[in-house]
């Protein structure tokens, strides 16, 4: 289940990020006046929301009868983060601060979880929670989600 997750999430990535890049290349200095192909934008935008959606499923297995903070991944924070943040750009606000909190939430467990285990340091050589990931994309990823929860007039980053 989780490979499948894995790979239904890259292909949710790749789908994201293409369509960032097409807003980008329409309103970046290159741009020459080139106007955005609105249609292909939110069509890449509505792929990655779906991708992520099925990858949510596969990992949850749908059922949310269970209280997910008690196997909470960071994996799992990042999917959040990343489907509020197409969400958000779909225009659907309330799912994305849902997913956005959701993320929040998670990360703030995690956080507290390796805390409460006496794991301070965020090194590869641990064998923590989070091991393998650097502080400072902690605290990125702390900063966007916070901001993206609580503030959705700003722009928030997919994590890759």
């Amino acid at each position: 289940m989780v490979l499948t997750s894995v790979a239904t999430y890259n292909m949710a990535l790749a789908h994201h990020l293409f369509a960032r890049d097409l807003h980008h290349q329409s309103h970046g200095p290159e741009a020459n006046g080139q106007a955005l192909e609105r249609n292909q934008y939110t069509t890449f935008l509505h792929k990655a929301s779906r991708l992520y959606e099925i990858c949510c499923c596969s990992l949850w297995e749908c059922d949310e009868q269970n209280d997910r903070f008690l196997d909470v991944s960071m994996f799992e924070v990042v999917l959040a983060n990343n489907l509020g943040v197409v969400l958000k750009q779909l225009g659907e606000g309330s799912k994305a601060e849902e997913c956005f909190h959701y993320a929040l939430k998670g990360l703030s467990f995690l956080l507290d979880r390796q805390q409460s285990n006496g794991i301070l340091e965020l090194d590869a050589g641990s064998s923590d929670i989070l091991a393998g990931i650097h502080e400072d994309d902690i605290d990125g990823l702390f900063r966007n989600l916070w901001g993206a929860a609580f503030m959705l007039g700003t722009n928030a980053a997919p994590a890759a």
